[in-house]
């Protein structure tokens, strides 16, 4: 009797946790449902759905609704060959979910108008992380976009608004903008480590293909396998404001009229990690264009040298006598033509002698004699006393102080 009854209790026990770790419910009506789409088929416009567990089923958002996770529950696809998740619906919203294992795209929007797709993790999807086709002003941000075929692919698609993504290591492109997807805007994105190769001839961190007056802006387009950001057949484009590193071409124009790699003054372009020119102006901008096959940018960014950091902070009392003055930098530093005027002084003037040393972004000063107790103390770091590789220097004078322990 006892090995009969103790399989019994251990299939209830299953089954218990199962229902207690994958939950979808209905915030309006509070009703609970064993899969998201029964949950959405039951659903009105404008209600809510929220979703734990794990789920394996293939999705179809024909309504307007809010599909929203708690905790970090995950939606893979029952049939590998179908998007995870099909929206059709205007003003859908899903957030904070992975999804993952479609063979084609991990969220495929169609004739889908003002939808918000935010925190998500689109991973592991064989074409697209996320597909627009047809669709418009659609906001996607903060996913993390990464190990599919292409991050985001757009065609045919207009106003839309992708930012503050992380689109990395996917097998293609990082973003593609294709057939008159124009007036988008893509900024603030960290598009990294794409391959780079596959689907087009030419493949690249950002692809415009008979795209148009779209805004690609403060995005860091980073080690691509091909291109940084290619334009084909495409036309009055700004590019600005964006860090091109180590791609494997930083950017190329095949074809297009009135694409702006910079702004005027103030804005400027670009920072590309293989400009060789000067600011000797130290305007923050070089001194003579990028060029690239196609284009140019006519004011590069050269970032300046910037403290992140100072220890001890400004204000602290009681430091140490023997303490050593750490000051860290945004950037790689080398000694500026006014280094020697790097001081420490008391309050009634006097300087202290100092030892000073530079190692990669870090300034280190110390007193030789020791700081005086119950002295308060103010360093100064003249503009012209750091500079960078290619001889910008601090935008402004650096003071900060302390007062040393009695």
């Amino acid at each position: 009797m006892k090995f009969i009854i103790l399989p019994t209790v251990f299939l209830f026990v299953i089954k218990f946790t199962n229902t207690a770790t994958a939950t979808t419910w209905n915030n309006r009506t509070s009703k609970t449902y064993k899969t998201i789409q029964a949950a959405i088929n039951d659903a009105q416009s404008g209600d809510t759905i929220i979703v734990t567990g794990t789920y394996t089923e293939n999705i179809q958002i024909d309504k307007p609704i809010t599909l929203k996770a708690q905790g970090t529950p995950t939606i893979q696809a029952q049939n590998p060959y179908q998007p995870t998740i099909t929206i059709t619906a205007n003003k859908t919203t899903i957030t904070g979910f992975t999804i993952t294992n479609s063979t084609y795209a991990g969220i495929y929007l169609q004739n889908a108008k003002n939808c918000k797709i935010t925190n998500n993790n689109i991973t592991n999807n064989g074409d697209d992380g996320i597909d627009l086709r047809y669709s418009s002003n659609n906001t996607i941000s903060n996913n993390k976009i990464t190990n599919n075929g292409l991050g985001i692919d757009l065609s045919d698609s207009e106003y839309n608004k992708i930012y503050n993504n992380n689109i990395t290591n996917n097998d293609y492109d990082g973003i593609d903008l294709r057939y008159s997807s124009n007036n988008n805007m893509i900024s603030n994105n960290n598009i990294t480590n794409n391959n780079g190769t596959g689907i087009f001839l030419y493949t690249s961190g950002i692809f415009l293909y008979n795209s148009s007056n779209n805004t690609i802006s403060n995005n860091t387009i980073k080690n691509n396998g091909n291109d940084g950001i290619l334009l084909d057949g495409s036309s009055n484009n700004k590019i600005y404001r964006n860090s091109f590193i180590g791609n494997g071409v930083q950017a190329q124009v095949d074809s297009g009229t009135g694409n702006l790699f910079n702004l005027a003054k103030p804005t400027g372009g670009n920072y590309w990690s293989d400009y060789t020119g000067t600011d000797l102006n130290d305007d923050g901008f070089g001194d003579t264009p990028y060029t690239f096959t196609g284009g140019q940018d006519n004011l590069p960014l050269i970032p300046q040298p910037k403290i992140t950091n100072i220890s001890p902070t400004n204000g602290t009392v009681s430091v140490p006598s023997n303490k050593t003055i750490i000051i860290t930098f945004n950037q790689n530093i080398l000694q500026g033509p006014g280094y020697a005027n790097i001081t420490v002084k008391m309050a009634n003037g006097t300087a202290k002698a100092l030892n000073k040393t530079i190692t990669g972004n870090k300034l280190y000063i110390s007193s030789i004699n020791g700081w005086n107790p119950g002295v308060k103390f103010t360093i100064t770091i003249p503009k012209n006393a750091i500079k960078n590789s290619i001889g910008s220097m601090l935008a402004s004078d650096f003071k900060s102080s302390f007062v040393a322990a009695s």
